[in-house]
């Protein structure tokens, strides 16, 4: 197995990120990406029973439009954290 040396690793991380969420495009790429799955991922959602008062943790929440489903689900008795 070949080891790589930690300059080289660090280099890797030096790098830009492909998909820059405060880029110009990001705001239309997380429109399209809502478009094309939060139907389905509110159908899943929905199956786990989320009610108002539950505790909800969102890991990529992206532009934000499950977090606001679910904020709304679990209403004031709820919460929501949400981390990108």
């Amino acid at each position: 197995m070949a080891t790589v040396p930690t300059a080289e690793i660090q280099s890797n991380h030096d790098t830009e990120y492909l998909f820059d969420n405060s880029g110009e495009r990001a705001e239309a790429r997380f429109r399209d990406l809502s478009a094309l799955y939060d139907a389905r991922t509110i159908h899943y959602l929905k199956q786990r029973g989320i009610e108002e008062g539950w505790s909800c943790l969102e890991v990529g929440g992206g532009g934000g439009s499950i977090t606001s489903w679910l904020c709304a689900r679990v209403g004031v008795a709820g919460s929501v954290l949400a981390t990108e």
